[in-house]
């Protein structure tokens, strides 16, 4: 019989959408061991396994369709797929998805999102199949947030955007504009890593001229759970006054560390 911590873990691994075995020890609270460990009986099981698109690097822990059958309870969903070119991004999401989990905070991943408007659709809710999904000006296709998430006290979500690489001003101001038109999103916070995090940031600032959305840019490294907690936990959450400062500037100030 599936534990209630097993049972949790393999849930989490579907919700995140992968994590390495340092984001399971840091959700858990004990050390790398430990959770390799407990990977490890869960891959005997047939519950989870290990994704290494990259040999010499980490790999991402997936659940299987056992193990989404047995913590889940659905046939009808897939386990994530990480490949080569997903692999750096899904990480770095992974874990920042695992930090607001251990914070007890209220929160959805791009692949969770994706499943609640299909499911949406499939019972003819329209508008619940569209919700989150930001239109962008002169484009066909629509955008989705990498994270979502509800802080303490908060009815609106709060978006949380990995960016890795950098983005034309264009492409960045047509997504920026998306938010500033959306009304379930409250505004939008980019963690910004990679070679050059400072020129992601700069650029967002640049685009953010025209697009005016409540937007806060961080380094990604400097995100952890005390981070975490301090601007998205208590009630009023940090965050959600800094955003509302920054909703009728422009250039979008950078976050203070």
């Amino acid at each position: 019989m599936l534990s209630q911590r097993n049972a949790e873990l393999i849930e989490l691994l579907d919700r995140a959408g992968g994590l390495d075995a340092v984001s399971v020890a840091e959700r858990l609270s004990i050390n790398d061991r430990a959770a390799r460990f407990v990977l490890g009986r869960l891959s005997r099981d047939g519950l989870a396994e290990s994704v290494r698109p990259f040999p010499s690097l980490r790999g991402l822990w997936i659940p299987t369709p056992l193990g989404l059958r047995e913590a889940v309870g659905r046939d009808n969903i897939s386990p994530p797929s990480i490949s080569t070119s997903s692999y750096t991004h899904q990480r770095a999401a992974g874990r920042v998805g695992a930090l607001l989990d251990g914070a007890g905070l209220s929160w959805r991943s791009e692949r969770i999102v994706r499943r609640e408007q299909r499911d949406a659709a499939r019972e003819g809710d329209a508008a619940a199949a569209r919700r989150y999904s930001l239109r962008l000006p002169g484009r066909k296709t629509s955008h989705l947030p990498d994270l979502l998430v509800w802080p303490d006290g908060s009815d609106h979500a709060i978006a949380v955007e990995i960016e890795l690489s950098s983005k034309t001003d264009r492409r960045l101001a047509d997504i920026l504009s998306g938010y500033a038109l959306d009304l379930d999103i409250a505004g939008v916070v980019y963690l910004c890593g990679g070679p050059h995090p400072d020129r992601i940031q700069s650029a967002l600032t640049r685009a953010n001229r025209t697009a005016r959305a409540a937007l806060i840019t961080a380094p990604l490294d400097a995100v952890d759970a005390a981070w975490i907690t301090e601007r998205f936990a208590g009630s009023p959450p940090a965050i959600a006054a800094e955003l509302d400062a920054t909703r009728q500037e422009s250039p979008a100030p950078q976050l203070s560390l």
